[in-house]
């Protein structure tokens, strides 16, 4: 794992700024099952098969004070936190020719899905959040 982060503490310790960077690379993942011949009589059982990355960052902006409500101490904290990632495969054993069968694909998103749109011959992207 890649992971760059800055941290920003300022006006006497009341400002807080949190951001990081992170690459994660997880090899051996269970992914689709290689396909296997109907004469087996069952379903293909799962392996580990593939490789996948996710890059992302996250951001964290606090706010930390102290003031007098009624002649006693109120002390409060504010925090803002914003992330984003994409996670895709970047090895398939089943799919190494990058072929749209069904399967993985290398270069793939997760959650990424094609549709044909009609009287176009190009597949369209569309990509939904539904998680993997």
């Amino acid at each position: 794992m890649l992971d760059f982060g800055l941290d920003i503490t300022a006006l006497n310790q009341r400002l807080n700024i949190v951001y990081d960077w992170y690459q994660r690379t997880v090899i051996d993942q269970i992914g689709p099952p290689d396909p296997v011949s109907l004469v087996l009589g069952t379903g293909a059982p799962v392996k580990n098969n593939s490789v996948s990355e996710t890059r992302g960052w996250e951001l964290s902006i606090g706010w930390n004070d102290q003031l007098n409500l009624a002649s006693k101490p109120f002390a409060y904290s504010l925090r803002f936190n914003i992330s984003d990632y994409v996670g895709y495969v970047t090895k398939y054993s089943a799919n190494v020719n990058g072929v749209r069968s069904g399967v993985w694909t290398p270069g793939e998103l997760f959650g990424q899905n094609f549709v044909y749109k009609s009287g176009e011959s190009r597949r369209i992207p569309r990509i939904w959040t539904t998680g993997f």
